[in-house]
């Protein structure tokens, strides 16, 4: 069940230019930020909402793979001169990582954290757009003129509909797309189409041949009629 609050995303958002991460994935699934930020430690929040975690997990891999451009920001903090205790050197130390000193203009030493700051970090708005063009990924907030309504999209083709399953999406694509096989047999055509939007569901090999399978309308068998 989907809360109404959720899914009513402040439109003051669209000033922005660039969003953190969490930010960025609660306005890929639809979801208001700030609602996100008061609500997500509730009970069921996270079984109610399940995008969430895989949407920030997908930004942050291809920010890591460097497919989508972000602005990384790490922890820093001054470096002592006395005998005081360099927190962020501690923690680095009880995790095995290590930190690194830098001078700004004026001499002042600081110590900058191993690992980046996702809480902190941001991407650009044109960035997002971008990246999720590549993925084939119309989100309403991102792309509000190109998206179309509830009626004229069904649920099970809808990428933002939180029980979307790019599996059964593709197949369905597929048998829509191909309605001329030539002289292949529909499974091999099927999985030529398959094959070449691939990147567009996440698709696998194995999945690939899975989809084919399901969208095959010749189970049968036998060479295509001429």
């Amino acid at each position: 069940m989907v809360n109404d609050e959720a899914c009513d995303i402040d439109s003051y958002w669209g000033l922005n230019e660039d969003f953190t991460i969490d930010e960025a994935a609660a306005l890929i699934v639809g979801m208001d930020p700030a609602y996100v930020d008061r609500c997500e430690r509730d009970t069921n929040f996270e079984r109610n909402y399940p995008g969430l975690r895989p949407t920030r997990a997908a930004l942050v891999s291809a920010i890591t793979a460097k497919k989508l451009r972000a602005t990384i920001r790490y922890d820093a903090e001054p470096r002592y001169d006395y005998s005081g205790t360099d927190w962020l050197r501690e923690r680095a130390y009880w995790k095995g990582e290590d930190v690194s000193e830098v001078e700004d203009l004026d001499g002042k030493s600081f110590l900058i954290g191993p690992v980046p700051n996702w809480g902190t970090s941001t991407i650009a708005i044109d960035d997002l757009r971008e990246w999720l063009s590549r993925k084939n990924w119309r989100s309403a907030f991102f792309f509000p003129s190109e998206t179309t309504d509830d009626a004229s999209t069904p649920e099970y083709l809808d990428p933002n509909n939180r029980r979307y399953a790019s599996k059964l999406a593709a197949a369905v694509m597929a048998w829509q797309a191909v309605t001329d096989t030539g002289k292949t047999s529909p499974k091999a055509a099927l999985t030529r189409w398959l094959t070449d939007h691939a990147n567009d569901f996440g698709l696998s090999a194995n999945g690939i041949e899975e989809a084919a399978k399901v969208a095959n309308w010749a189970t049968i068998g036998g060479s295509p009629r001429s």
